[in-house]
């Protein structure tokens, strides 16, 4: 009988460790935040280029943290009603 609630305690120990063990690492994970930069002109645009640039540059403190992504609409290259439709 002592050796069957010896081996219940062990077994409830040895799963109380691998909880906290688990646990621990789970909280230790900072996943990479992904974030994208949708733009509704072109790059190579002035005023574009400034505001990617001034993103750039406040993200790099935090660059392990985030990955950026920059897309372009060019909506002012390709005005027409059959763009946006797209």
């Amino acid at each position: 009988m002592k050796d069957q609630i010896k081996k219940q305690l062990i077994a409830a120990f040895s799963i109380l460790i691998l909880i906290l063990i688990n646990t621990y690492s789970y909280g230790q994970i900072n996943p990479v935040k992904k974030v994208l930069v949708l733009h509704s002109y072109h790059q190579g645009l002035e005023w574009t280029d400034n505001v990617t640039d001034g993103i750039k540059q406040t993200m790099l403190s935090h660059e392990d943290e985030v990955d950026l992504y920059f897309e372009y609409l060019d909506s002012k290259r390709y005005p027409d009603s059959l763009h946006f439709s797209q």
